[in-house]
């Protein structure tokens, strides 16, 4: 259940999660002030953290931003890794990163490792 406030100054609604304790003037404030969505798609990678279910919008952006998906899941209780759709046929492995929770603050320093070769062999695939 959510809560709809006014307008933001870009005209477009926003939603506040029921139970939250954010007002209707600080999401206001965070949408406003938040780079322009196709700034974002202005990205070499992405990341593509585990939802609730297996299937996750986010891929579906990563890839149409086309870039390089950096997927994170497992946790302390679940350390099964996210199962990206259509591995019998997409090359995951060759494509894009993957993380555990654990190891989240590793991805930093494993992005800049790569070198230009590395992701433009990536991008290209």
């Amino acid at each position: 259940v959510t809560g709809k406030c006014r307008e933001s100054s870009h005209g477009r609604p926003l939603f506040l999660p029921s139970g939250s304790n954010i007002t209707c003037e600080g999401l206001k404030y965070r949408y406003d002030r938040s780079p322009p969505y196709i700034d974002l798609l202005n990205t070499t990678f992405a990341l593509v953290p585990g939802g609730l279910s297996p299937a996750s919008f986010r891929l579906n952006e990563v890839v149409a931003a086309g870039a390089i998906p950096v997927f994170v899941s497992g946790d302390v209780v679940d350390s099964s890794p996210y199962v990206p759709p259509f591995s019998d046929v997409v090359p995951w492995h060759q494509i894009s990163l993957h993380f555990a929770w654990e190891d989240a603050d590793r991805i930093v320093d494993a992005l800049l490792a790569l070198d230009a070769a590395t992701i433009q062999q990536m991008q290209r695939q």
